[in-house]
C-alpha cells in the first residue's frame, strides 16, 4: 500500500483509523444522510443529546434537533447549508 492509496474509500485500515479517531474524540460527531436520517453518532453526541446511539441511528435528525419556528427552520434544510 502506498501513501496515495492509504486514504482511499474502501480501504479497511483507513476506515478503522477514522472510526477510532471519531469515536475517541470528546466532541459530538453526528452523521446523517442527505435527507436527515442519522447513520452514526459518537460518545460525545450520545452525552450531548442524552440518547444512546442505538436509539438514534436510523431515525430522523429532528428527534435531536426539533424544528423551531422562526429560529432555524427544519433541521434537514438547516444542515444542507
Amino acid at each position: 500500500m502506498t501513501e496515495a492509496t492509504a486514504f482511499l474509500p474502501g480501504n479497511a485500515a483507513n476506515e478503522a483509523l477514522v472510526r477510532t479517531v471519531v469515536e475517541g474524540v470528546p466532541e459530538a460527531i453526528l452523521v446523517t444522510t442527505p435527507d436527515g436520517v442519522v447513520t452514526f453518532l459518537n460518545r460525545g453526541a450520545e452525552d450531548l443529546f442524552g440518547y444512546p446511539s442505538g436509539e438514534v441511528i436510523g431515525r430522523g435528525i429532528s428527534m435531536l434537533v426539533p424544528p423551531i419556528s422562526g429560529r432555524r427552520g427544519h433541521p434537514v434544510k438547516w444542515l444542507a447549508r
